[in-house]
């Protein structure tokens, strides 16, 4: 599979791809020059950005399927307080955590 390096590239395998929609790209993104270093470049970042963008989604994504869904069957406090229930909300579950626990939380990540 050959990767598509410029705009023409971009243009045409966008065209094949969706010929309703074409080649749409409303913020010129693929005419940009980041660093000086050409849009071939710039293209080549802005690919990169998108499928990590898109893996820590899904991550994200099936994170929050299994707070759903799951918890852990030890405390969660040293004072012996259980983790949320899982019938609560991934909201909801946040929101009953203590605070210490989800700064510790914030701070790992």
């Amino acid at each position: 599979i050959v990767m598509a390096d410029s705009k023409g590239d971009l243009t045409a395998l966008a065209d094949a791809a969706n010929p309703v929609v074409k080649y749409y790209d409303p913020l010129s993104l693929a005419d940009a020059d980041f660093w000086g270093q050409g849009t071939d470049a710039t293209i080549g970042f802005l690919r990169h950005a998108e499928i990590k963008h898109s893996r820590v989604a899904m991550a994200a994504f099936v994170g929050y399927c299994v707070q759903s869904n799951y918890h852990f069957p030890w405390a969660q406090t040293l004072a012996g307080a259980p983790h949320p229930a899982v019938s609560l909300g991934p909201e909801a579950q946040w929101d009953a955590t203590p605070a210490n626990a989800k700064g510790q939380i914030l701070t790992v990540i």
